[in-house]
């Protein structure tokens, strides 16, 4: 008898769990906003190994749809971003719109080295984020990120072109704040 009740009551327990969803039952969440979970995106993004300064991605979410647009000189690197973004809590669905950068690496460091070794620049070296990323399609050089003054967007300007062969310059460096 003690077996039998002992026997139906675990039963009974166990259709409970089942039939009730409640071995299933989310665990209440706050939601993110897109706001958040954009800054979550390219926090990983600027963290990953991939992710250089011959690479510039930018994240814009819409109800958890990641769409990541901007460049990468590799594919893999794309890819790599792509999976990455998908992986973040709270992201439903991720477009890839980078573009592969087909340039001369030569071009691109020669770049990178005339912009970090100057003065005005050396502050952000270490920086785990490094504001100016160097693009190179074909022999056209464009300049991507976020710098703090207008000497500093100026100055990277005239780096590269004193420094590079490039055919033509794009000084597309943004001004924190503006």
């Amino acid at each position: 008898m003690y077996r039998l009740v002992k026997t139906s009551l675990i039963l009974s327990v166990m259709l409970t769990y089942t039939v009730t969803g409640f071995a299933q039952t989310p665990v209440n969440r706050p939601a993110v906003s897109d706001k958040e979970l954009a800054e979550k995106v390219m926090q990983r993004i600027n963290g990953s190994l991939w992710y250089g300064l011959n690479d510039y991605v930018t994240a814009d979410v819409s109800n958890g749809t990641v769409v990541l647009t901007g460049w990468a000189h590799n594919t893999w690197t794309a890819d790599a971003l792509e999976q990455l973004a998908g992986k973040i809590e709270g992201v439903e669905s991720v477009i890839s719109q980078i573009e592969p950068t087909f340039g001369s690496d030569e071009l691109a460091n020669r770049a990178i080295r005339a912009i970090y070794s100057d003065p005005l620049f050396k502050n952000y070296w270490f920086a785990g984020d490094r504001p100016i990323h160097v693009i190179v399609k074909n022999n056209m050089l464009c300049l991507a990120g976020v710098v703090s003054s207008a000497a500093e967007r100026y100055r990277a300007e005239q780096l590269v072109d004193l420094h590079t062969s490039a055919n033509s310059i794009t000084n597309a460096l943004l001004i924190n704040g503006n």
